[in-house]
């Protein structure tokens, strides 16, 4: 059985772009659900650590994956190289992934006063 390989070069900033804008939605809400599941005695220290680090986090990620997806894709133009339909989906978690993050800080801090 033959493997067949593609002849274009691959585009790891795409991959990077797809991976960063999944953690960028990914570590927010976690962040959300663990501070609750925590013990009443550890809110105020691993709680309040995990509150200032991952919107830190999860802000990092979505401009990392925003800003590789769209090298990713200036290089698939002048390179024609594959990786397009990875680089849009980075770009798109990146941006649904600062939109979390805004609603998240909404509700909580401008919402609830």
């Amino acid at each position: 059985m033959e493997t067949i390989q593609s002849t274009q070069p691959k585009n790891n900033a795409s991959i990077v772009s797809l991976v960063a804008g999944i953690i960028s939605i990914l570590v927010y809400p976690l962040d959300i659900l663990l501070a609750r599941l925590l013990p009443p005695e550890y809110q105020y220290g691993i709680g309040l650590l995990l509150f200032i680090c991952t919107p830190a986090i999860s802000i990092s990620a979505a401009i990392t994956a925003i800003s590789t997806g769209i090298l990713s894709l200036q290089r698939i133009r002048e390179d024609h190289r594959e990786g397009k339909g990875i680089s849009i989906a980075g770009i798109i978690l990146g941006a649904l992934g600062l939109l979390v993050i805004f609603a998240f800080a909404y509700q909580l801090f401008i919402r609830n006063g």
